[in-house]
């Protein structure tokens, strides 16, 4: 019985020595391990802040560019103003009866007798 309890003392002591001795080829592994791990979260990291950053700079871009466009309608709407008023303009300018006036007062132009009127046919 004494025999037994030796074997099984020297077995419980080799699972001791073997769970305190540790591999440095084990650690290195978990060193590796737990650097791979930092280096994804650190790498994750920075790509989420690029992004975050891209898209604030996107929508300040647009933003710009918005106010850009709004500017340019509002000059457009006082140009299409202008151009309704100076068509408007234009028609009062070229009426008939006020060029014939302008002929008449300015000009000191008469309209043709019939007598002066000369009919050509063919």
């Amino acid at each position: 019985m004494f025999f037994i309890d030796v074997g099984m003392s020297k077995a419980f002591v080799q699972q001791q020595v073997t769970v305190n001795d540790v591999d440095p080829s084990s650690w290195r592994r978990l060193f590796a391990l737990f650097n791979k791990n930092i280096l994804i979260t650190l790498s994750l990291t920075v790509v989420l802040s690029a992004c975050i950053f891209s898209a604030v700079y996107a929508v300040h871009i647009n933003r710009e560019l918005y106010s850009q466009l709004e500017i340019i309608q509002e000059k457009r709407d006082f140009y299409q103003a202008e151009w309704s008023q100076l068509l408007l303009e234009q028609s009062a300018l070229s009426a008939q009866g006020r060029v014939e006036q302008i002929a008449r007062e300015d000009l000191a132009m008469v309209a043709p007798r019939t007598e002066d009127t000369i009919q050509i046919r063919k």
